[in-house]
């Protein structure tokens, strides 16, 4: 699992935001409604349950990946449930208060899992986020570049004068002198 400091954010709020699963082993079904099927995986005849999955964009200082959010997060993190989603019409449709929400960029800490996708010969990696945590405007992107702050010195640790900078330099050129000699008698 990775962490990424950036901005997380829904792109693309015309997607569809759920998929339609078994209700007893939470696979993705192709039944349509809320009619009931027989699940594949468990063989049990059950009514199908919407649940949340969309893609987020995550962007910090070096670049953007889109990575997917599925229910556990979606409710942790922006308070979705199943429950939220119009499957009348199943084009996925959340109310306007949650597209607003979820289409504000926010600066967080984001756990991610890769997993890769072999189809037809193509690798592809997909990224998972895990878990989503808000971090202070001062941990952002604006503070990536703030000073260390280091332990004071202790008995065992001294500062460095400018006599020991001026020893350092003084022994490093002799080690240098010292290869310049050897390299010439070669």
């Amino acid at each position: 699992m990775r962490s990424v400091e950036g901005v997380i954010r829904v792109a693309n709020l015309h997607q569809k935001f759920y998929y339609l699963a078994c209700s007893i082993c939470n696979r993705s079904t192709s039944a349509y409604g809320d009619n009931e099927f027989q699940c594949n995986y468990c063989g049990v005849i059950v009514p199908a349950l919407p649940k949340i999955k969309f893609e987020v964009q995550i962007t910090d200082l070096t670049d953007s990946i889109p990575a997917m959010i599925f229910a556990q997060v979606a409710q942790e993190y922006y308070g979705i449930t199943g429950a939220d989603i119009d499957t009348t019409t199943m084009d996925g449709c959340l109310p306007m208060d949650i597209l607003d929400k979820l289409s504000q960029p926010r600066d967080c800490s984001i756990h991610l899992r890769a997993q890769m996708n072999d189809y037809a010969g193509i690798s592809e990696c997909k990224f998972i986020v895990q878990s989503i945590f808000d971090t202070s405007p001062s941990q952002g992107l604006a503070g990536s570049k703030q000073p260390l702050l280091l332990e004071p010195l202790t008995p065992n640790k001294k500062a460095r004068t400018p006599k020991d900078a001026a020893q350092e330099i003084t022994t490093t050129s002799q080690v240098e002198d010292d290869l310049t000699m050897k390299e010439k008698q070669e």
